[in-house]
């Protein structure tokens, strides 16, 4: 009986942990994606979150067996950020790779300021105990496209540190899946052309 329990529990921390994986890959996912999609994230984001909620007071009786426990509202919330961390991966992932290249075109876009958000590493001190470490830059550019429209876009330190404000930068769109813009490419236009570099 005990060995039984045991299993159990074993199996049920085992799909828990793979579970927690894959919804942490679903929202790194879109986050990646948003990056190359021309729409505002927190509109997707709203619609994933509405739909998870709204299914949850329906599926949530799907997870107690991962939870362990009959409380409608742990296993509702359980529900609803899994079911939006996969509508959000499948939106982003659907739109962007279900693109039309038969569209695609180049705008010229404005670099209209430069910035960096300051992260730290997560550093592992035992077993289940972890702290923060070193911290690190992720650089980033603001570019303002023709029609007033704006977009922050992560770039390598490398090609970070060649833009200047107000320079331009040809940017390869085409459309989604879903009618919604992505970045298929980004090139640093120079006024030499033979330092220009192209971002895949």
């Amino acid at each position: 009986m005990s060995s039984t329990v045991s299993g159990r529990v074993v199996g049920r921390a085992i799909v828990g942990t793979i579970v927690c994986l894959a919804a942490l890959g679903c929202f790194g996912l879109s986050v990646a994606l948003q990056h190359d999609t021309l729409i505002n994230g927190w509109i997707p984001v709203s619609v994933a979150a509405v739909l998870g909620i709204g299914t949850s007071f329906m599926g949530w009786k799907l997870w107690i067996w991962l939870t362990d426990s009959r409380n409608m509202w742990i296993n509702a919330a359980v529900h609803a950020i899994l079911a939006a961390g996969v509508l959000l991966a499948a939106f982003y992932s659907i739109n962007y790779w279900g693109r039309d290249d038969d569209t695609s075109h180049i705008e010229k876009v404005k670099v209209t300021s430069r910035y960096y958000k300051l992260h730290h590493r997560t550093e592992r001190n035992g077993r289940r105990s972890y702290s923060r470490g070193a911290p690190y830059k992720v650089y980033f550019i603001q570019v303002t496209f023709p029609d007033g429209r704006t977009k922050d876009l992560q770039l390598p330190y490398s090609e970070y540190s060649r833009i200047r404000k107000s320079d331009i930068i040809d940017i390869e769109l085409a459309t989604g899946f879903f009618r919604i813009p992505v970045i298929s490419h980004l090139t640093l236009t120079h006024p030499d052309p033979e330092v220009a570099r192209r971002r895949p």
